[in-house]
């Protein structure tokens, strides 16, 4: 891109329409995301560390975990915390709702400081609500919303690392070098990298690519000091990923997990990498364009708007387009090769949180780019954005009526089950109590019990709650009708 030498000196319109529309669609997402989360209870391996933490303490959780099973241990860490705030009778809607927070903070001061770097003027409202529309990409964009944003445990090893690589991010491109910054880049980082494996790797390798294509294109002089600085930052966060991302994969804990995995077999590997690189094209074509386009409409809106205040550059439309497409083919093919290894197989949906956070990225850059060129050209039409608008709008009505009435449905079925098995602790004297199964969760994560009481998801259910007896579930029993009748719930045996 070159330097535009002359100033746009069109006056900027004034649009309450947009405006409204723009806080409406994003205020739609945060009552989707709080209204899920809300009906969010505790599921499968969340009942393990709760139990724990009960019974071992704090610290004694963390250790035992690293050394015998997960070595994520900044997510261990946060983890443990989040058991030490809340028990299995209670909703999660804090946890969501300072999950939120968190994420609006690190997108904002990310955008904040690219724009300000970049010296691309736009005004404070469009920050926020921008920074809202990037956030609900990356939500619409994940594939499997249920078992990477709603279940706890899950997410402070998927989102906690993608939230801290964001405030990392936005380090690296703030304008202030003092050492307050430098400092910050250590827990960051660190945080970012202890997480999920295959997002570490993707982040070191897009972080090293970096590094080597600046010192290609450009010599590191005292004179050159915004580079020098530049550089000492990415090479930090380069570091401290590395330094996290070692700490998990050299424990003990790694090394027992993989004795529980098979052999490897390149030829079952390189199967499973052709099956998820084939959903992962379907899913993207078929289920997740529907949001990829309106989400570009959305981003060539901020384009032209930033256009319209003072332009600063000429892009190379087709270049910019064409890089952003071939980086996310490479970056989604490596984390598909990398999760298939490290799971020897087919990997977990929840793995991808990485392609999700590089499609939002790439997208927002391709509809910018769009906005920007088009609004250069005096051919942005605002139809573009209330296409988009509109849509997403339309998107998050639909999800909440749908999802909202199952996510509710679920959360009173498990607080009822929580309630009875707390009274039948006091005075049922026997060993076995069936329960109907949960109902359908829809964008919760399911993660019920089984049928089997030795099954390790079941001890962990009982030892949480206290129980003295064992539970199962019996396939044969059905949702009681009406969510007050309590005693239904169960069959003693």
């Amino acid at each position: 891109m070159t330097d535009i030498n002359q100033e746009n000196n069109i006056p900027e319109k004034k649009h309450p329409i947009i405006d409204i529309l723009l806080i409406g669609m994003n205020l739609l997402f945060v009552i989707l995301f709080l209204v899920i989360g809300s009906c969010n209870r505790f599921a499968a391996d969340d009942f393990i560390n709760y139990k724990n933490i009960r019974l071992t303490g704090f610290w004694d959780t963390f250790t035992f975990f690293y050394h015998v099973w997960n070595p994520r241990w900044t997510s261990n860490l946060f983890m443990n915390w989040m058991m030490i705030l809340f028990n299995p009778a209670n909703s999660l809607f804090f946890y969501y709702f300072f999950l939120l927070i968190a994420f609006v903070i690190a997108i904002y001061r990310m955008l904040k400081n690219i724009f300000t770097l970049h010296q691309l003027k736009t005004t404070r409202f469009l920050l926020i609500n921008f920074t809202f529309i990037f956030i609900s990409g990356i939500f619409l964009f994940t594939f499997g919303v249920d078992e990477t944003w709603f279940w706890l445990c899950a997410s402070t090893i998927y989102i906690l690392p993608l939230i801290f690589t964001c405030f990392g991010i936005s380090i690296i491109f703030s304008t202030k070098n003092n050492t307050i910054n430098y400092l910050l880049l250590i827990p960051t980082f660190l945080i970012a990298g202890g997480g999920n494996e295959p997002f570490a790797i993707v982040i070191i390798i897009i972080l090293s690519a970096i590094i080597i294509t600046i010192l290609k294109k450009k010599k590191i002089k005292i004179a050159n000091l915004p580079i020098r600085n530049f550089i000492y930052k990415i090479t930090g966060a380069f570091l401290m990923m590395m330094i996290s991302f070692c700490i998990n994969a050299f424990s003990l804990g790694a090394i027992t997990r993989l004795g529980f995995l098979p052999d490897i077999n390149i030829l079952h590997i390189t199967e499973a990498i052709g099956y998820s690189s084939l959903i992962l094209i379907k899913n993207i074509l078929v289920y997740k364009m529907i949001y990829i386009i309106p989400y570009v409409f959305l981003w060539s809106y901020l384009g032209a708007m930033i256009t319209k205040i003072k332009p600063q550059y000429v892009f190379n439309f087709a270049k910019i387009i064409k890089q952003v497409l071939v980086r996310l083919f490479i970056f989604s093919l490596i984390t598909i090769i990398i999760s298939s290894i490290l799971i020897r197989g087919v990997a977990p949906q929840r793995t991808l949180i990485v392609i999700s956070f590089l499609i939002a990225i790439g997208f927002a850059i391709i509809g910018f780019v769009i906005g920007y060129m088009w609004a250069l050209s005096n051919i942005y039409s605002y139809r573009v954005f209330y296409v988009g608008v509109i849509t997403f709008i339309i998107t998050f009505t639909v999800i909440i009526f749908i999802q909202f009435p199952i996510a509710e449905r679920h959360a009173k079925f498990y607080d009822k089950r929580i309630m009875v098995l707390t009274s039948a602790k006091r005075y049922y004297q026997g060993e076995t109590v069936s329960l109907a199964p949960l109902p359908l969760a829809g964008w919760l994560y399911h993660g019920d019990i089984t049928k089997d009481t030795a099954n390790n998801i079941n001890r962990d259910f009982r030892d949480a709650l206290g129980l003295r007896f064992n539970v199962f579930i019996d396939s044969t029993l059905t949702e009681p009708p009406l969510m007050d009748a309590p005693d239904m719930l169960i069959i003693k045996h």
